[in-house]
């Protein structure tokens, strides 16, 4: 009787055991849908994979933000962000103000990772330089910006060279006439009296 008991339960195993993994099976059906069966014969579809696209430059505010310690930076770079098409804001200084950054750094709004990073390519920043923005911001306020560009010293040197005004005095001469009034007197008349 045990002998029979012990066939039975190892045919029962073994069949259980020859099924293979229930996860294995995977297919793609239409429309990019993804079909995967899970153990016990129920079936789950997952929507299919999208991407969003980018959000144009114009359509991201950027605010530059001074941590270089170079007098002038953060209005170059604003510069150079709007020559890109990026909706720059007026450049600000990094916090804390004593301190000067040795890399650059563009922190990112929630939903626009994909944006930061086009941003530091287009700065010809590494990957690392992008992270979400940090709490409390590198800035003393965001002023709604998207993004926040702490230009650091690495970028320094490649921003366009400052514009500077060249304004010339012209010196304004006064001439000024004199004229001589000449006065001539007649003589008076004389009068002779005969005595």
């Amino acid at each position: 009787m045990l002998l029979i008991v012990a066939v039975v339960l190892g045919i029962v195993l073994l069949n259980h055991f020859d099924k293979g993994d229930p996860y294995a099976n995977v297919s793609a059906g239409a429309n990019n849908t993804v079909t995967t069966r899970a153990p016990r014969g129920a079936t789950t579809t997952l929507p299919p994979t999208t991407t969003t696209p980018l959000r144009a430059p114009g359509a991201i505010k950027v605010l530059p933000a001074n941590g270089s310690g170079v007098q002038g930076a953060g209005a170059r770079l604003k510069t150079l962000l709007t020559t890109d098409g990026y909706n720059a804001l007026a450049a600000t200084n990094a916090t804390p103000a004593n301190k000067v950054y040795a890399t650059s750094l563009v922190e990112y709004a929630p939903g626009l990772a994909g944006e930061a990073k086009a941003l530091a390519q287009t700065l010809g920043l590494a990957d690392t330089a992008v992270q979400p923005l940090s709490t409390p911001p590198p800035v003393a306020d965001t002023l709604g910006a998207d993004m926040v560009v702490v230009l650091g010293q690495d970028l320094t040197g490649r921003l366009p060279a400052a514009t500077s005004t060249a304004t010339t005095a012209v010196k304004k001469t006064t001439a000024t006439t004199v004229h001589a009034t000449t006065t001539t007197k007649k003589p008076a008349a004389t009068t002779t009296t005969k005595a």
